[in-house]
């Protein structure tokens, strides 16, 4: 899965491998199998050790946060699929708001180049031969 928040691809892991029948455990596992990243597998370490969600790393954003304690409730034996599910809607959710706008600002974004190079030259079109004859005639 590329591109894909890895929250929202650590919770899609933990799910399918809850909806297959197997632990958390393996899905977490199929996590750090797809996701190399060092950064994440070290927080993602300190974060299941942590006990108390108020001990998880401060490097991790507030849906990391709430998906590694669910996750961590897994562990601990309660049912946490309906939760998950919950979880990935609001993920996705957030994925296409933010994409939505970032398409939005996209369109203004793409005529600032347009403004900076092409209007100039434009410019000096429209004008040129205006300022030409105006330049010819104080002569």
């Amino acid at each position: 899965m590329v591109d894909l928040s890895p929250t929202l691809h650590l919770i899609l892991c933990a799910r399918e491998a809850l909806e297959r029948g197997d632990s958390i455990r393996v899905g977490i596992a199929e996590f750090i199998e797809s996701d190399k990243s060092d950064l994440k597998l070290f927080l993602l370490n300190r974060a299941l050790e942590a006990e108390d969600s108020r001990k998880l790393p401060r490097e991790l954003k507030e849906t990391e946060k709430s998906a590694l304690s669910v996750l961590r409730r897994g562990l601990d034996g309660e049912s946490i699929l309906p939760v998950l599910k919950e979880l990935e809607a609001d993920l996705v959710e957030r994925s296409d708001s933010e994409i939505e706008d970032f398409t939005q600002k996209l369109t203004f974004r793409c005529l600032i180049p347009l403004l900076i190079f092409v209007f100039p030259g434009y410019l000096v079109l429209l004008l040129g031969p205006t300022l030409e004859r105006l330049l010819i005639s104080l002569e």
